[in-house]
């Protein structure tokens, strides 16, 4: 084999690394949000949340394209390409509630962008340096959201134990389009609540434990959800168990983070235990994403055993 045809066999080792940087930087992304993690399935179920920077984030689109677009060829054609998407991007966040600094600063990104890109402040050979410049700000941008979250965690584990007592979970949940803000939520084994509102679980009900043990659906949600409620809906039309997470619907009955499920059989035939009580509310049946031990003389939430989060 000659030189010119080994060169172009491709090095494996690097490939490999590359994939496995790629795999590993997504899964340490997802961490940093509210929505959480769960790296150990299907071992293991348990969800680990961050709470640093928020699950969707400007400026993780517009830095990274500014990068590829100093790093391309001086022409119309690609050009065109980031152009299009930088602009129907920019037009999205201008008719969202983002925060006016966050709308600010990506336009500045972009201003930014188009001056280097017309001054060849980088081009096809520097695009590397590019690229390593964006990931570099990118991580201090992080890190800067990550300092500052610990000041509101600590806030908000202090706010749950003083509402709820020191068995009470918490988060501080980032909020979309507001970098360096975060809000509080905390929950008892029957309430959620966070500032200025309070919601009940409603998790004692036979009907919703009957759901989230013997449905698909409910073990699902309950298994997904970090601050699980519930409604029973049992008007004469309809027999069923609105579920939801707090974290992102308190009201309703469709949108993301709810789920209705139909009460097609009778939860009264749900097996008891040797204390009569379901085996669904039995003592120590709650380890979802923030179960508490059962209060005094009360059944534990039906939450499957696997899934844990909120408090820290």
């Amino acid at each position: 084999m000659d030189a010119a045809a080994r060169s172009e066999r491709p090095a494996w080792p690097l490939v490999t690394a590359a994939v496995a940087a790629s795999v590993l930087s997504h899964l340490y992304m997802d961490w940093q949000g509210s929505y959480g993690l769960r790296p150990l399935l299907p071992w293991n179920g348990r969800w680990y949340f961050g709470d640093i920077v928020a699950i969707v984030d400007v400026f993780f689109w517009f830095v990274p394209l500014v990068a590829l677009a100093w790093g391309a060829r001086r022409h119309w054609r690609p050009a065109a390409g980031f152009a299009v998407p930088a602009a129907l991007l920019l037009y999205l966040l201008l008719a969202t509630d983002a925060a006016a600094w966050v709308k600010l600063g990506a336009a500045s990104v972009l201003v930014t962008g188009a001056i280097g890109w017309t001054g060849h402040w980088f081009g096809v050979a520097r695009r590397r340096r590019a690229a390593a410049y964006a990931l570099a700000l990118l991580a201090g941008y992080a890190g800067a959201q990550a300092v500052a979250s610990v000041g509101a965690r600590s806030g908000a584990r202090d706010g749950a134990a003083a509402r709820f007592g020191p068995g009470a979970t918490w988060a501080a949940l980032t909020i979309v389009g507001r970098p360096f803000a975060w809000e509080p939520m905390y929950a008892s084994v029957d309430t959620v609540a966070g500032l200025g509102w309070r919601e009940p679980r409603g998790l004692d009900d036979p009907r919703v434990r009957h759901v989230l043990r013997t449905t698909r659906e409910g073990r699902a949600m309950a298994g997904f959800a970090r601050f699980l409620t519930a409604v029973v809906d049992s008007g004469p039309d309809r027999r069923r168990v609105v579920l939801r997470d707090a974290r992102y619907a308190r009201a309703g009955d469709r949108g993301w983070g709810v789920l209705s499920v139909s009460l097609s059989s009778d939860p009264a035939r749900q097996s008891p235990t040797r204390d009569g009580r379901s085996s669904c509310g039995a003592a120590g049946a709650g380890g979802g994403p923030d179960s508490a031990a059962a209060l005094p003389g009360r059944a534990a939430p039906c939450l499957p055993t696997g899934s844990r989060g909120g408090g820290r």
